[in-house]
This record gives C-alpha cells, sequence and structure tokens, in this order.
C-alpha cells in the first residue's frame, strides 16, 4: 500500500473505530493537497482503508465513477508524463539541473483501474466538473472552449460532444437527476449564482434559487428527493435613505458557506450547516442518508461527514474536498 494511504488509514482508524456510531458503507472520493499538490484518494469507510489514485506534479481533482464502478473520470492538468529540464537551486545552495512534469489546461481524464489514464478531452479549453449519467452512456461536463463556462455532455470514450447550455453567463457544476432525464447546475446568467435544472437535452431551463449571494456545486440525491448545494446567502445590509425611507442598495451579506437542501422543484429550503466556518462541496451518500463535505471549520480544508438532516457532522481526519460517494464491492 502507498505510504500516504497507510498514514490515512490510520487517520481513519481513530475516527469510525473510536467516534462513530453511524454505519458507514462505500467509498468517498476525495482531492487533497496534503503532499505538496492536488491528488486524487479514495477512503473505504466501511473497511478503514484509503488508496491513492493519482501521483504526478499536476492539478488532479473531482473524481467521479462510473455506475458499474469500473472507471473514473477526473479533471487534471498532468501533460501525459512529459517533462522539461528545469536549473533549481539545491539545499546546499548549488544550482542544479532537473526534470520537471509539465502540466497543460485542465482536461478531462478517463481511468479504468489498472490502466493508464486516457484523455477525454484534449484542447487549450477548461474542462471540468464531469457527472455520469445514472445509465453510464453519457458525461456531462463544464466546458469554456465556446468562450465561456457552458455545460456539454459525451460519450463515455470522449466521442459525440453536445454543447447543452449557450448563456451570456457562466454555466458549471452539473449534476444528473437519478432517472437521467434531467440536470441540475449552477450559473450567474441573472447576476447571482442561482442553481438551474433543465431536461436533459438541454431544454426547459428552470430556475429553482432565487436568493442574494451565491448558491452552487448543486448534487441531486441517489433517491431523486432532495437537492444539496452550498450557499453564500446570509443576511444583506439595506441601504435606506435617512429621510425618505427609500431603499437605495441592497448588498449581499458577506458570511461564510453552508450547505444546504431543497426539493428538486426548488422548495423547501433548509440549511444544514451553520458554522462560523465554511462548509462546502456537499455529495451524498449512495442510501441518501448522509452527506460528505468539505470544511475549514478545524483549520485545513477536511472532510466531514453528517446526516442528511444536518446533525450530528463529524470530521473524518483526513484533508480534502470529497467529490463522490460510491458503493462497489
Amino acid at each position: 500500500m502507498h505510504p500516504k494511504a497507510l498514514l490515512l488509514l490510520a487517520l481513519l482508524t481513530g475516527l469510525f473505530a473510536c467516534g462513530s456510531e453511524r454505519d458507514l458503507q462505500g467509498q468517498i472520493s476525495v482531492a487533497s493537497v496534503e503532499d505538496g499538490d492536488w491528488e486524487i484518494y479514495i477512503i473505504n469507510v466501511g473497511e478503514q482503508r484509503a488508496y491513492r489514485l493519482t501521483d504526478n506534479r499536476a492539478y488532479d481533482s473531482g473524481a467521479v465513477w462510473s455506475p458499474d464502478g469500473k472507471t473514473y473520470i477526473a479533471t487534471s492538468e498532468w501533460v501525459a508524463g512529459e517533462t522539461e529540464e528545469l536549473q533549481v537551486l539545491n539545499d546546499a545552495g548549488e544550482w542544479v539541473w532537473i526534470d520537471e512534469e509539465l502540466t497543460g489546461d485542465r482536461d478531462l481524464i478517463s481511468v479504468d483501474l489498472g490502466h493508464l489514464p486516457e484523455f477525454l478531452t484534449d484542447n487549450a479549453a477548461t474542462d471540468e466538473y464531469p457527472a455520469w449519467s445514472p445509465d453510464g452512456e453519457r458525461i456531462a461536463f463544464s466546458s469554456d472552449r465556446t468562450g465561456d463556462p457552458e455545460i456539454f455532455v459525451m460519450d463515455p470514450n470522449g466521442d459525440n460532444v453536445v454543447q447543452l447550455t449557450n448563456s451570456p453567463g457562466e454555466d458549471w457544476q452539473p449534476s444528473w437527476s437519478p432517472d437521467g432525464e434531467r440536470i441540475v447546475f449552477a450559473s450567474p446568467r441573472t447576476g447571482n449564482w442561482e442553481i438551474y435544472v433543465m431536461d436533459a437535452d438541454g431544454g426547459n431551463v428552470i430556475q429553482l434559487t432565487d436568493r442574494l449571494g451565491i448558491d452552487w456545486t448543486p448534487e441531486w440525491s441517489p433517491d431523486g428527493t432532495r437537492i444539496a448545494f452550498t450557499s453564500k446567502a446570509k443576511a444583506a445590509e439595506v441601504v435606506v435613505d435617512e429621510e425618505t425611507g427609500e431603499v437605495l442598495q441592497t448588498v449581499p451579506g458577506a458570511g461564510t458557506w453552508d450547505v444546504y437542501v431543497m426539493d428538486p422543484n426548488g422548495e423547501n429550503v433548509i440549511q444544514l450547516t451553520d458554522h462560523p466556518a465554511s462548509d462546502f462541496e456537499p455529495t451524498w451518500s449512495p442510501d441518501s442518508k448522509y452527506l460528505a463535505f468539505a470544511s475549514d471549520r478545524t483549520g485545513p480544508v477536511g472532510v466531514y461527514v453528517m446526516n442528511a438532516d444536518g446533525s450530528d457532522p463529524e470530521s473524518t481526519g483526513w484533508s480534502g474536498i470529497p467529490s463522490d460517494w460510491t458503493n462497489f464491492d
């Protein structure tokens, strides 16, 4: 096992063996900067084991798994192992030549376990936030290849790319409904970052949130009943003319990031976390009973787990940001 995985195993054993009464199952994919650059790890929360999936000097993040558990797709700035020779100062103050891995634009890579990564996208654009359709036949993702970030879909091998959105604002962070018929995403197309939903072919776009502040990183629950998202929507500051009482300006509250849930039609918005620190990037457990999320409430950003109603938030003891929670044998 990789030394980092052994360290993570020790951390997890201390938490799940002693501190938690939850019967957690499955694997949480995490992007962590623990070793100095962003790498992808997978935590098996049931067996208290963890494994490192990437090992390069480039940015790797946002791993999501195919429904059959055989392939993961992630965002990476890795450039297929290409290197360049650089001259640097060593600890003794001497100039030496080293081979440094090249990095490039963010592309999407596909990895079958036990095989080398394959590039699904390879262009000058930024391609990120992949999301598998429930049947494993399509991948939604964000790309700025047309000038600003829009939502696209493609086949699992990178073919048949189709643009779904075309708005003046950025469209990010797609997540499929469990039946594969709709996609929820975030966009500032009306001025504020809000959550939207559309049909899987890009039609029938509906705005779900309409609040001051920022709403983004939506994720549909596996049981289809709720959408979790991150919001920075604290109370707004209203500037009023003291003589006339006229509202001159409404400024969104600064606040911090918190995790919310709502019904798929945008109703029944409920705030799950309320902490002075930032809580963000929620991802559902396969049974929709729990949410993993990132938080800096104890210092460096780490992975936490809480019940789906927001109760009993608990640290996993591992730094990083979760991107997917699966349950494969």
